[in-house]
């Protein structure tokens, strides 16, 4: 067999593998919300976000451009609590339960009345919206996150 015939077999096989449907991940909820940095200018808050990945395969993820919210208003920013000059990408192994760790930066004067009715109450819905990106061999494709979940703030540490 010529190589190219060989080739052309080889790559055939491996695009016919790697078309399977690839699931979406599962998310399965918030662990570990910790307030990081509290400020009148700025709040940090970290949390680890928990997903279940169904598919036969790992993935890497990169590059997340998240906003948060608290009750439905829009409260700053997020993205992934990496020390960045280490660590570039999270690996997410395959058919495994696994957290990723994030770090929101929360503008607590640009919304202070929807702050005192959360700290009124025993818990919020926290949102998380955006874009990250997941590959695997180099190759990465924005996909949206979209995550609620009610956090009660007894469990803040």
């Amino acid at each position: 067999m010529k190589p190219f015939y060989l080739i052309a077999l080889l790559a055939s096989l491996w695009c016919l593998n790697g078309c399977n449907k690839i699931k979406d991940l599962e998310y399965k909820g918030v662990k570990n919300t910790r307030v990081k940095q509290a400020g009148f200018g700025n709040t940090d808050i970290t949390l680890d976000a928990i997903f279940y990945n169904p598919n036969k395969f790992g993935v890497q993820v990169k590059e997340a451009d998240l906003d948060i919210y608290i009750d439905n208003v829009q409260m700053g920013k997020a993205d992934f609590f990496l020390d960045k000059s280490t660590v570039r990408t999270i690996e997410i192994p395959r058919e495994k339960q696994f957290a990723i760790p994030i770090i929101a930066h929360i503008e607590p004067m640009k919304a202070i009345s929807t702050l005192l009715k959360a700290l009124s109450s025993s818990a919020v819905k926290l949102g998380i919206r955006g874009t990250t990106k997941v590959g695997k061999g180099g190759v990465f494709i924005k996909v949206p996150i979209e995550v609620n979940e009610s956090v009660n703030l007894k469990d803040l540490k």
